[in-house]
């Protein structure tokens, strides 16, 4: 449990830090049919990150229900479920900052703007709480599958 709550203190680093980041420069307008193209492909990538994130999430928790018996729960099991659950929920908070900063952009006519600090920082932070989720539950299936194989019980 400490280690839980040391990982979510650790986890609210990056917000601090990309917080009050200022979009900064002058709004440059642009309507130009390149930009409207990437803001669509950044927005389809954040779209399936966000439905993968909440899937994984979801698996996680159905796992520390106890909904699959074959895994049971212990101490390293729990801190790899929870790691992951961290992780991969601020995930999910810096894409819809992401789509809120691109909202703002795109509302205030200042879309030329889609490669500032303040957008490139949130979007970039997703990918690593994604990774990292995604580490933590590889993680866990490596000790489960070490576990296994030390066990006499269970046939291949």
């Amino acid at each position: 449990m400490i280690v839980l709550l040391i990982a979510m203190g650790l986890s609210l680093i990056p917000i601090f830090l990309f917080w009050h980041t200022p979009i900064g420069g002058i709004c440059a307008p642009s309507s130009s049919e390149q930009t409207k193209q990437t803001f669509d492909i950044l927005n389809q990538v954040i779209d399936l990150d966000l439905t993968l994130c909440t899937a994984i999430i979801g698996l996680c928790a159905a796992i520390l229900l106890g909904i699959q018996a074959a895994i049971r729960i212990t101490i390293l099991v729990f801190i790899l479920i929870g790691l992951a659950i961290l992780a991969l929920s601020q995930a999910i908070f810096y894409a819809i900052w992401w789509k809120f900063a691109v909202a703002n952009l795109w509302f205030d006519g200042c879309a030329g703007q889609l490669d500032s600090p303040a957008l490139q920082n949130p979007y970039i932070a997703h990918f690593w709480a994604m990774g990292i989720g995604i580490f933590f539950l590889a993680l866990l299936v490596l000790a489960k599958a070490l576990e296994r194989m030390g066990d006499p019980r269970v046939e291949t």
